[in-house]
């Protein structure tokens, strides 16, 4: 019988690669004593399934003629995937408790639908400096510095639209983890209803080094003329992530 998780602290945490989930999980786990495995990417699959299911079915709207799709009770079919994804979860944590974190755009994108599975999930969204990203991005991955840049733009459009359709949403940027951990750890561990837990977040946030790409000192804001890149790779990078970062409030 697939049934809900007990309760718990679920936290579910994501970004664009490399914008500091890695940092962020090991912190939780390590703070929190919370369960989970390195990286997630178990509630995009789901994604894809009710997008495709609402795609399909909303195609045959506008047809009059008999169709048997019609029959099909979407709602009623979500409302049993979502029972799955709980029994999944409770299977995988059966004390109730656990941090997942899935690096991803497509995962952003899908904070909304976590909490429609999870109503008491908190969620967490790392962000961080698109300059920062993709050097960090083509250097980790040695993808191409245009698919590094559409990682970075999409992530970030996806938590303008997860601010739009979730109640639980908390942000982070990795600069705070380097810079103001009192602070950022102060926030954290309110979003987690466990205020009493700050000082020791930020302690590990001290104590642990957040990953780097540049050579530049922690306290440095990377912009476009820190960087080795092309003229082109810089022309490219205003074009596709400019009016991201100015939205954002990161200066080129």
């Amino acid at each position: 019988m697939i049934g809900s998780s007990s309760h718990g602290t679920k936290v579910f945490i994501a970004g664009a690669p490399r914008s500091g989930t890695s940092i962020l999980v090991f912190a939780l786990k390590e703070v929190f004593g919370l369960p989970g495995f390195g990286e997630s990417h178990v509630m995009p699959v789901f994604q894809r399934m009710v997008h495709q299911l609402r795609a399909y079915t909303n195609g045959f709207k506008s047809i009059s003629d008999p169709v048997m799709l019609k029959k099909l009770d979407k709602s009623d079919l979500e409302r049993y995937l979502f029972q799955y994804i709980r029994h999944f979860y409770s299977e995988n944590f059966p004390q109730g408790s656990w941090i997942d974190k899935t690096p991803s755009d497509e995962a952003v994108f899908g904070l909304p639908l976590i909490e429609s599975v999870f109503p008491d999930a908190r969620l967490i969204a790392t962000k961080r400096n698109g300059i920062e990203v993709v050097t960090s991005h083509v250097k980790k991955f040695n993808s191409s510095f245009n698919e590094a840049c559409l990682s970075w733009v999409n992530a970030m459009k996806g938590l303008v639209h997860a601010r739009q359709g979730c109640r639980h949403l908390l942000e982070v940027d990795q600069y705070e983890f380097l810079n103001a951990p009192e602070e950022v750890s102060r926030r954290i561990a309110i979003h987690l209803n466990a205020a009493d837990r700050a000082e020791q977040l930020a302690n590990y946030f001290a104590n642990h080094r957040v990953e780097q790409s540049s050579v530049l000192g922690t306290k440095d804001r990377v912009r476009l003329a820190d960087t080795n890149w092309s003229n082109d790779e810089k022309e490219l990078f205003k074009q596709h992530c400019g009016k991201t970062m100015e939205a954002f409030g990161y200066e080129v």
